[in-house]
């Protein structure tokens, strides 16, 4: 029987079980969900765009603690992440699968309107909310960074004017243990302030499929600290400070198969016994826990720091003036094993650091009686990210075209090299937006940004300072000439055959805009269209570069969207349904690819895809049909095409790969959350609940090759819990793939190995909560 069946049976069972009794003081009626996706205060129905949100009592009930936890509940949103453990965001298809710490997002993420600028400093976001939004489609008018898939923002709980504190502590399997918390209330009549923490450390739960070590604890402390300031009655200030740390291991990856990417020469160089040793290496499959790696546990040092201000001031009944600015400094010291083998194949010791800086100034009202809503505002922000890669490599074939080069000459071997690169990137922005209420029941929106950006770059692939791989170049490359010094870069101009270190700058400019019609025949039905343009900006890779074309950018992709879509209430507000049909016609999708290089051959470099497009439709119900059941349900339909795209597939064979489907895409995707509540004589409020998340197959790269499928598979959650009378504590009860489903969120190819990177185990916990009202 499937675990799709097995969770059904389980959800059935549960239901089975639960008592007729009714629920007092209680409602049928759907809560309405208010948000900002257009920088002002609306309810959800009211927005003419595809929105999913969820409140922050949601998040914590159905265990959306992550950014990759939204692909529970939010339709057409899929996580997955790297070989090395960056985490890649996809919304309708649409993300950019990038390794690299300055890569920007399809996805951007923002807490409080301020971004988080790269997908890599996004832990720890989902701290203390009020609320989470997820925008779909091109949000490059009103948010500050250009995205061509969608926008996440946090919206976190806010200082109060009166005394209010929680806290949380539970327990889970894995020696799994957690503290959470805040304190909120006034400081003086005019000022407030909220401090929120969250805590969680755990033990390994991954098992080395040769021997009997374990990976995975969790370490992981957020901080965040925010005061609000009513300093006259036209000027409201807000500061805020976040702190995340995470010292946490890495997931490791699970061996597939051998797949030398220099078969030959591997075979000829590498020691038999480690030639032996891959070949009969122990496949990890149907286990979700199964892996290996190295002598050196994979882990990360990671730390995330950001304040921001913003300044809202009323210049008078119809007009305010807005001002946001945010500093963000992130550090990080990363150890991936990214080859699923106990041996040194393929390591990764990254050191990064990002500092970023953003400002924003903005002026809205509203005029002839509300008709009219405007806003106009002007955006600029700046990043220095410095990132050095150090590969280890002692038992890959790859160190070994220079010695063939060299005719053999053992000298010419190296097992580490540098990768280590430098970008400054920054952006000036002007914007505006105007939505006119041609009747009391159409609406006309208009919005543009026009956006000019720069990326300074500077890097190369470098001998490690012990002059190891300088020789192996001078001896395989130039007959052995001190061409190359140690500690040089051995980055090699074809044109000129010297080893130099590459300076580019990249500059783009982009107007991006959306146009847009909705019509509201009464207060619970909206029918909409929208038109739209959106652009991300190119960037430069980080990665082993012999030749310097590797690192040629990738420039701006650009994706031109049309959505038709409806919101619908109805039952007296008990039942929402809204739906979306929307076509993508994609230019230049940017993804990680590769070139041929003298010597080495075929290897990883950005590209652009000229042509593709997206077909897809989305539907989303939310039913109360009485005071104690909630039912949510979404699905998700894609059709994704490439258009006359050749190029190189995940073992780095030249292909034709016009029709074939995104990689990384799923067509289908679909979610299912079901909870009844009830309330006891003597007060006690209880709930049980259940969420079915299912993704169908896709392929994590070019060619459709069955190494590197990802089949269907479906999560199923559970969650049960106990309030009190009067709310001051509860008891949760959670599990999450209670059914151990085993899956993989995607595969690939390690140099010589093929990987699967797979998903969670099963997992359960009790949490205690306590309020201080």
């Amino acid at each position: 029987m499937n675990t799709e069946l097995n969770g059904k049976l389980l959800l059935a069972a549960l239901i089975s079980t639960l008592p007729a009794a009714a629920v007092a003081n209680s409602t049928s009626t759907l809560e309405e969900i208010i948000v900002t996706a257009k920088k002002r205060q609306q309810s959800i129905a009211d927005v003419p765009m595809s929105i999913s949100a969820l409140s922050g009592q949601d998040m914590q009930e159905k265990g959306i603690e992550t950014v990759a936890d939204l692909q529970k509940v939010v339709t057409g949103f899929r996580y997955s992440e790297s070989n090395q453990g960056t985490p890649i965001y996809y919304i309708r298809g649409v993300g950019f699968n990038e390794a690299s710490l300055g890569a920007r997002a399809n996805v951007a993420v923002y807490v409080d309107e301020v971004a988080i600028p790269f997908p890599i400093m996004t832990g720890g976001v989902g701290l203390d909310p009020e609320r989470v939004e997820v925008l779909k489609g091109p949000q490059g008018t009103l948010f500050g960074q250009n995205t061509t898939s969608g926008a996440i923002n946090y919206v976190a709980a806010k200082p109060t004017q009166e005394l209010n504190a929680a806290i949380t502590a539970g327990i889970g399997n894995h020696e799994y243990r957690t503290v959470r918390g805040h304190l909120s209330g006034p400081l003086s009549d005019s000022l407030s302030a909220r401090i929120a923490f969250k805590s969680e450390d755990s033990g390994g739960w991954q098992e080395s499929t040769t021997s009997s070590r374990e990976l995975g604890d969790k370490d992981r402390t957020s901080t965040r600290l925010s005061l609000n300031w009513a300093a006259t009655d036209e000027l409201q200030l807000a500061l805020t400070w976040f702190k995340h740390r995470d010292k946490s291991d890495l997931r490791a990856n699970q061996f597939q198969t051998l797949s030398f990417q220099q078969d030959a020469l591997a075979r000829l160089y590498l020691p038999a016994q480690t030639v032996s040793a891959l070949e009969n290496y122990p496949q990890a499959k149907g286990d979700n826990q199964a892996a290996d790696w190295g002598p050196n546990d994979p882990r990360q040092d990671s730390d995330m720091e950001q304040v921001s201000l913003r300044a809202d001031w009323s210049l008078s009944d119809t007009t305010t003036l807005t001002y946001l600015y945010a500093h963000s400094q992130f550090d990080m010291d990363r150890l991936a094993d990214t080859d699923g083998v106990s041996l040194n194949n393929f390591t990764v010791n990254t050191f990064g650091d990002i500092t970023a800086n953003a400002h924003e100034l903005r002026l809205s009202g509203v005029a002839q009686q509300e008709r009219l809503q405007w806003m106009i505002g002007f955006n600029a922000d700046d990043s220095e990210v410095s990132q050095l890669e150090r590969l280890l490599f002692d038992d890959t074939g790859n160190g070994y075209a220079l010695v063939a080069r060299a005719g053999g000459d053992l000298s010419a071997f190296f097992n580490t090299t540098d990768n280590d690169t430098y970008q400054e990137f920054s952006s000036q922005a002007v914007f505006g937006a105007v939505d006119y209420s041609v009747t009391d029941t159409l609406t006309g929106h208009f919005s543009a940004r026009h956006t000019d950006s720069e990326v300074e770059f500077d890097g190369c692939t470098k001998d490690i300072g012990d002059g190891v791989l300088a020789n192996a170049f001078n001896v395989g490359l130039f007959g052995g000439a001190p061409v190359i010094p140690v500690g040089g870069c051995i980055t090699l101009d074809v044109s000129t055959f010297a080893a130099i270190r590459v300076e580019d700058t990249l500059e783009e400019s982009n107007t991006s805009w959306r146009l847009g019609l909705d019509w509201k025949p009464d207060n619970d039905t909206m029918y909409y269209a929208n038109i739209s343009q959106g652009y991300k900006n190119g960037s430069f890779p980080n990665l082993s570069a012999s030749e310097a074309n590797q690192y040629r950018p990738v420039t701006e992709e650009s994706l031109l969207a049309y959505e038709v879509g409806f919101k619908l209430s109805l039952a007296d507000n008990s039942m929402q349904l809204s739906g979306a049909l929307f076509y993508y016609d994609y230019e230049d999708k940017q993804i990680r690819g590769r070139v041929t290089v003298p010597v080495f051959g075929p290897l990883e470099a950005l590209v652009n895809v000229p042509e593709s497009e997206v077909l897809g439709l989305e539907l989303q119900y939310d039913w109360k049909p009485s005071a104690a059941w909630t039912i949510g349900a979404n699905i998700t339909y894609l059709d994704t095409e490439l258009k006359d795209y050749q190029g190189y597939n995940g073992l780095g064979q030249l292909g034709d790969f016009d029709g074939e489907a995104f990689p990384n895409t799923p067509e289908l995707s679909a979610n299912l959350d079901l909870q009844y509540d009830w309330q006891f004589s003597s007060g006690y409020r209880a709930f049980v609940g259940g969420n079915l998340s299912h993704q169908s197959d896709t392929n994590s790269n070019f060619g459709e090759i069955p190494l590197f499928d990802v089949d269907a598979y479906t999560v199923f959650d559970l969650r049960a819990g106990l309030v009190s009378p009067d709310e001051n504590w509860s008891l949760l009860l959670w599990g999450r793939n209670v059914s151990d489903e085993y899956y993989w969120v995607s595969a690939n190819r390690s140099v010589d190995t093929s990987i699967r990177v797979a998903g969670d185990p099963k997992s359960f916990g009790l949490e205690f909560t306590y309020h201080l009202k």
